[in-house]
């Protein structure tokens, strides 16, 4: 009797599982977003965010990290589920290039 419950207890996991599985696929993905400090805005060089010289602001002073800005415009645009990492690959000038790394909905 406790074998038989005990089996319908881990298929119903299993179940549960890959029900889980399915409805929350996500694909893992990267962008690279342009901090520029002079003009206090943030750009992206693809995705629905790029636009035609598209800047968001943002300002380094008042919020000293800019990954919750970055995170929020993506997943409000239902562009990514969340940010996953971040990485300064280059500085010039005024500009820093940062590789966003971020689960995108399928």
């Amino acid at each position: 009797m406790i074998l038989i419950e005990l089996n319908q207890f881990r298929n119903s996991i299993r179940c549960s599982l890959k029900h889980n599985l399915r409805e929350n696929k996500t694909v893992r993905k990267s962008v690279i977003v342009i901090h520029d400090l002079k003009r206090k805005a943030i750009h992206f060089t693809s995705t629905k965010l790029q636009g035609e010289d598209l800047w968001f602001p943002y300002d380094r002073d008042v919020s000293p990290t800019m990954w919750p800005v970055v995170e929020s415009l993506m997943t409000l645009n239902g562009i990514a589920h969340n940010v996953t990492s971040n990485e300064c690959i280059r500085r010039c000038g005024a500009c820093e290039d940062f590789k966003v790394i971020y689960n995108a909905p399928i």
